[in-house]
């Protein structure tokens, strides 16, 4: 069973705007409707072809495998910015020692309970 969502959730979702989105009828089509809800937004549409589908799903395919080899490589690039500092594990102290790197230099430490990096020899 999902949690109920807290008072100020539903105060804000009270005064959350909503858009209801209609899409004009081609000409051409059959004439049935169908309405997709995405969140607080409301589209209704002309149901489209199986041409239509068909040609829409060749479509994401193709674009799928164009971005395939950026989801395969792994790791996230982090470029460090100027007085930000970049801790990473210190493998050699684990489990509380951390390494910083902070405008090009390297030290090791650990993190206390202020949450603030202290330097160990």
């Amino acid at each position: 069973m999902p949690a109920a969502p807290s008072r100020s959730a539903k105060a804000r979702r009270s005064v959350r705007p909503t858009m209801d989105i209609a899409v004009r009828a081609d000409p051409k089509s059959n004439g049935a409707w169908h309405t997709v809800r995405f969140g607080d937004v409301t589209v209704s549409g002309p149901r489209p072809s199986d041409e239509e589908i068909r040609r829409n799903a060749e479509a994401s395919t193709a674009a799928l495998s164009r971005a395939l080899p950026a989801f395969l490589r792994p790791g996230v690039r982090i470029y460090p910015k100027k007085d930000v500092p970049l801790f990473w594990a210190d493998e050699d102290n684990l489990p509380e020692g951390v390494i910083r790197k902070l405008n090009g230099k390297i030290e090791r430490g650990v993190i206390d309970e202020d949450g603030q990096f202290t330097a160990i020899g």
